[in-house]
């Protein structure tokens, strides 16, 4: 209490000594008080002086002045339902990017995969048209042999016939190896 009035009467000099002794004796024990004074501590002494003439003749209504009330019990459960639900919505919509992000990375997948089926695709199509030209040239060959040998064969002793039909074949066969020559 000393240290109390000690200090009133460094920050209040022209307002004389300390005359509520009464008041302190009964609040001094009262937690509100505590509270407002450790509060009191943490400001500067010039912020903590009670300036008489901010007020007086100040009119507050009694509404203003109301503290706000604690929250009633079935607003208190709405608002954990409200906060349930958020977090469940929360909940769903993580979920739902990882089955978006999972549906993703699967479709990436099937594209891959629609693609080296593509790949091996034209793959067998090239190997196709090539044992295709391989055959083609070969049959060529085939004929060409023929045809070599249809022209070097002697003619002499065979009949008539024979001849015309050997002729026959060499006019095929040299349409199919040089085109038609007329």
């Amino acid at each position: 209490m000393d240290r109390t009035v000690k200090s009133y009467e460094e920050d209040h000099k022209k307002d004389g000594p300390f005359m509520f002794k009464h008041c302190w004796d009964v609040l001094s024990k009262e937690p509100k008080w505590d509270a407002y004074l450790e509060r009191l501590e943490g400001l500067e002494p010039d912020k903590r002086k009670f300036n008489v003439e901010e007020g007086v003749g100040h009119h507050f209504s009694l509404d203003d002045a109301r503290d706000e009330r604690p929250i009633g019990g079935k607003q208190a459960k709405e608002q954990q339902k409200r906060k349930r639900k958020d977090q469940a919505i929360i909940d769903l919509e993580e979920e739902f990017h990882k089955l978006v992000d999972a549906q993703n990375t699967a479709n990436e997948g099937h594209k891959e995969m629609l693609e080296t089926q593509r790949r091996v695709s034209s793959e067998n199509v090239e190997a196709r048209k090539l044992k295709y030209l391989a055959e083609k040239e070969h049959k060529e060959s085939t004929i060409l042999e023929t045809y070599k040998s249809l022209m070097m064969q002697d003619t002499t002793g065979m009949p008539e016939d024979v001849r015309s039909e050997r002729m026959l074949a060499l006019r095929c066969f040299r349409e199919k190896l040089f085109g038609k020559t007329d």
